[in-house]
């Protein structure tokens, strides 16, 4: 039996922190703990110059690279329609993208705070992918 892969946006209007983190988690969990059974996207509406230099930091503590990230405009995701699509808690109106399911999260934005700051945003990112993933899942997860 065939099943589909379950195709997951995360946007933000920049594409450097939240939603570049979101990813990250996203295709780590992926590969680990659901069988690749999900492909993770992230983009913005007004993407960005970079990644900033914390977010490589503490996504390395997570063991997470982000080499050959950047912050990527919306219309060039390589596909028209998402399984689920997941906002970040834009501070504006958030980008739209076709999809199945929204999830809207409310996460601020680290951009130009200190490293602990970060850290807590990367922690709580970490938790709701994993959260997510595991409720999109239709299969028995490796650990609990």
């Amino acid at each position: 039996m065939n099943v589909k892969q379950v195709s997951i946006i995360f946007l933000c209007v920049g594409n450097a922190c939240r939603s570049q983190m979101a990813e990250a988690f996203a295709r780590y969990f992926s590969a680990r703990e659901f069988g690749n059974f999900f492909v993770p996207y992230s983009a913005g509406t007004f993407p960005a110059s970079y990644i900033p230099e914390e977010v490589f930091t503490i996504m390395a503590e997570e063991n997470i690279t982000l080499q050959g990230q950047f912050p990527k405009l919306i219309s060039a995701l390589p596909i028209k329609e998402a399984d689920v699509v997941v906002t970040m808690g834009c501070e504006v109106e958030c980008p739209a993208f076709p999809h199945k399911q929204l999830v809207e999260w409310d996460i601020p934005d680290p951009i130009n705070s200190s490293l602990s700051f970060y850290r807590r945003v990367r922690d709580v990112i970490k938790s709701q992918v994993y959260d997510l993933l595991k409720s999109l899942y239709p299969g028995k997860v490796i650990r609990s």
